[in-house]
């Protein structure tokens, strides 16, 4: 009996120990999540959330760590291209600041991690140019001083002339030339070219060697290639221009036809219906259009034939019409309508002869009426 006892007491202690355990792990106070994300903290809050959800998953939580990750995925996106922008304008101290703050909120930014390997990797090409700068002005003064000891021995010997303080150690010039030369090594690597040819021709004019003058020929070579592989992506370039620009005729050229053919439509069913009316004048002038619009449809031939064959009854028609009037007396009625006839059939004489003589009448009236 005594047994069980402790068994029970030993189980309830372990218990206790096991809640205390799970106390000590504090979830966030309710308001120092939104605390933290006023201060755009996004590293902490995550943080907290997501321990807090670990403890205790709900619907809820997943809602706020899913709004919480937009916003800290926003501000890594809007300071990565401050910190972008900052590098390509050589600002690398500001860019440095603005990358460190940045981190400091939010550690886990995917592009401000991306940003931070780039900016480190400019810092070292940084270093890079301006110890090749150094070496190259040095190296300049060495040739200088060089060509100057070399006139003056000519002029007059070393000893006589006092100038001893103008020799230039032989080790000096070689030191410098292999800096150059490994230099010119890793421009080269990193595929800064011109740094490279800068450093390389220098190192070759202070000391030539055979390693320095193959490292020039290989880096004449990377650059015909590079040359070459910039003349092959402009003509790449080039050619998906030409396809495009091709594409977008053919574009066009469909959305014209297109349009055509629902103009081409609209304007045959009104044609047909002003034939059906004998409503030649109006039906010829959409006719022509037609013709225009697309000469080769197969509608076309059907209602030219049936505008041809109904043409010459209309002109007749118009004819007997005009002369009615002109019996009559209403010469000038008589004339607009033999006019319409004309825009019918052009070259119609009889058409031609029944218009002048109208004209002729209608100018005796008026110089009858002008006497009177």
């Amino acid at each position: 009996m005594n047994r069980n006892i402790k068994i029970v007491f030993i189980l309830q202690l372990l218990i206790m120990s096991g809640c205390m355990g799970l106390s000590q792990t504090k979830a966030p106070k309710p308001g120092q999540v939104a605390a933290w994300l006023s201060t755009q903290q996004y590293g902490k809050a995550l943080n907290a959330l997501n321990k807090q959800y670990k403890q205790n998953p709900s619907s809820e939580l997943t809602t706020q760590i899913k709004t919480v990750t937009e916003q800290a995925n926003e501000f890594d996106n809007l300071a990565s291209l401050d910190v972008n922008r900052l590098i390509n304008e050589h600002k690398l101290i500001l860019a440095n600041e603005k990358l460190s703050s940045s981190l400091t909120l939010y550690p886990q930014g995917k592009q401000l991690i991306i940003a931070q390997k780039r900016l480190r990797n400019t810092q070292r090409t940084h270093i890079s140019r301006l110890q090749a700068t150094q070496l190259l002005a040095k190296a300049e003064w060495l040739l200088k001083a060089r060509n100057i000891e070399s006139s003056l021995l000519k002029i007059k010997q070393k000893a006589e002339d006092g100038n001893d303080d103008l020799v230039v150690e032989s080790s000096d010039i070689q030191e410098t030339a292999a800096e150059l030369y490994h230099l010119g090594l890793k421009a080269t690597q990193k595929g800064d070219l011109d740094l490279a040819d800068s450093c390389l021709t220098m190192s070759n004019k202070l000391y030539k060697r055979n390693f320095t003058t193959s490292a020039l020929e290989r880096l004449n070579l990377l650059r015909y290639k590079q040359k070459q592989k910039r003349l092959t992506e402009i003509k790449q370039e080039n050619k998906r221009k030409s396809i495009q620009i091709a594409k977008i005729k053919k574009q066009h050229s469909e959305l014209k036809k297109s349009s055509n053919k629902l103009e081409f439509d609209t304007i045959y069913y009104k044609t047909v219906s002003m034939l059906k009316d004998n409503q030649l004048s109006s039906a010829k002038v959409n006719l022509e259009k037609l013709n225009k619009l697309i000469p080769n449809d197969e509608r076309l031939s059907a209602l030219n034939d049936e505008f041809a064959t109904k043409l010459p009854k209309h002109v007749d028609a118009l004819l007997n019409r005009g002369r009615q009037f002109y019996i009559n007396g209403k010469i000038k009625k008589a004339r607009d309508i033999w006019y319409k006839a004309l825009t019918l059939s052009p070259n119609n004489q009889q058409i031609i002869k029944n218009i002048n003589r109208a004209n002729k009448v209608l100018g005796r009236i008026d110089e009858l009426k002008k006497k009177n």
